[in-house]
């Protein structure tokens, strides 16, 4: 936001707009503590959706992709949809910033569910040798 010439709190001031309205921007009622406890909310909100879903994949690379695409999904739905319908607020966003942050975002809830559940024991990028060798002369 400060490349575009904004006050580095403008994000949190745009967030709070999501439970004071719209109007709190152009009133000056948006507060910067209600958008950090409404993001913080969310994001762990969508962290836990992720981790149900998550819990269905059997690799983590599996899961480093559907964080990937998980969080191009948020971006879409938050960004190009809700945006659009309901918090007109968020259309002066920096969209392609906002691309990014949300794609960031699900690939560090990604990298939060390596090695769980069904992958537990897995190599986290698959670059250490198997625990299992078959004993000298056994190969058939």
């Amino acid at each position: 936001v400060t490349s575009l010439g904004m006050p580095a709190r403008t994000p949190l001031l745009m967030i709070s707009t999501i439970v004071l309205g719209d109007d709190a921007m152009t009133n000056g009622d948006a507060n910067s503590a209600i958008g950090w406890i409404v993001h913080l909310v969310l994001s762990i909100a969508f962290g836990l959706v992720f981790a149900l879903i998550a819990r269905r994949f059997r690799t983590n690379g599996e899961v480093a992709l559907a964080g990937l695409v998980y969080g191009g999904l948020l971006y879409v739905v938050n960004f190009q949809i809700l945006a659009r319908v309901w918090f007109e607020t968020f259309r002066m966003a920096n969209q392609p910033f906002e691309v990014v942050l949300h794609i960031v975002f699900g690939a560090l809830i990604a990298v939060a569910l390596y090695n769980s559940g069904p992958r537990r024991g897995e190599p986290l990028f698959g670059l250490s040798s198997p625990s299992y060798r078959e004993p000298l002369g056994q190969r058939g």
